[in-house]
C-alpha cells in the first residue's frame, strides 16, 4: 500500500528518469518504474523504496538500446 507522499517520490522519480533517459519513449520509462515498484510492492519498511524503485528502472533502461541514427 503506497501513501500520497510516497506516490510524490514515485512521480518525481519518473520525472528525472523521463529527463535522464530522454532518447526513450516515455511509456520505456513508465514501464520500467511501474516495474520495479511491483518488485517492492510488499516490502514492509518502505522507507527506501523510492530510492531501490529509481536504481532498479535506471539499470533496466540504461541496458536498453539507444535508438539508431
Amino acid at each position: 500500500m503506497t501513501t500520497i507522499s510516497e506516490e510524490l517520490l514515485f512521480a518525481a522519480v519518473e520525472r528525472r528518469l523521463t529527463s535522464n533517459f530522454g532518447h526513450l519513449p516515455a511509456e520505456q520509462v513508465s514501464g520500467a518504474v511501474l516495474r520495479a515498484r511491483e518488485r517492492f510492492e510488499h516490502s514492509p519498511i518502505r522507507d527506501f523504496v523510492s530510492i531501490l524503485v529509481e536504481r532498479h528502472a535506471r539499470a533496466e533502461l540504461s541496458m536498453s538500446r539507444q535508438p539508431s541514427q
